[in-house]
């Protein structure tokens, strides 16, 4: 088990956000110029985030050029500094159970699977006690928590902050807090 910073870039969504807050009104190309992200993936966001009611999209005409227009974006409910995420119908996706778990983690500091599965239940949602123990599994692994080996009481020992370290399905984790890979998997199973 070891655990080592790999990387340090902030994702796409996080350059679009920022660069959407500080311009408040732009065209994609604003954005392409200011954070040197692809056109396609900075439409894909500002789709999902108009899709929302984060921004309203106008076309504007260009004076001189007969009946062409451009796409103007309006910010008009700003999120704050976290980019927000939303699929792609426009519903929000930020409270996954993965965030739910680390928020009770953070709070709680020292928990048993079956704690942490009762404190983030709730009337809409029971998440599986295994897919909450892969996930224990995995920040244990990357040094988030210490847990003794027959022990069934999890300690937290890495606290990077409010954002939950995301599970990639290429088996490294993301943390958004550091906006790093912190951990890639080197083995093919890890223990409890």
């Amino acid at each position: 088990m070891e655990s080592q910073l790999i990387q340090k870039k902030p994702g796409n969504r996080e350059l679009i956000w920022s660069a959407i807050r500080q311009l408040k009104t732009f065209r994609v190309r604003d954005l392409e110029d200011k954070t040197r992200v692809h056109e396609r993936t900075i439409l894909s966001y500002l789709q999902v985030l108009t899709k929302a009611g984060i921004l309203e999209k106008k076309k504007i005409s260009i004076v001189g050029h007969g009946s062409l227009t451009r796409a103007e974006y309006t910010l008009i409910k700003d999120k704050g500094v976290n980019a927000p995420k939303f699929n792609r119908k426009g519903i929000n996706i930020e409270d996954t159970i993965q965030s739910k778990v680390w928020r009770a983690i953070r709070v709680t500091k020292k928990f048993s699977l079956k704690d942490l599965v009762a404190t983030v239940s709730d009337e809409k949602t029971t998440p599986s006690a295994s897919a909450i123990e892969r996930y224990l599994i995995s920040l244990k692994a990357a040094g988030y928590l210490s847990k003794k080996k027959n022990d069934k009481i999890y300690h937290l020992i890495n606290n990077t902050g409010p954002k939950a370290p995301q599970i990639q399905k290429t088996k490294k984790i993301y943390d958004p807090n550091l906006q790093s890979i912190v951990w890639e998997s080197h083995s093919d199973e890890e223990e409890a």
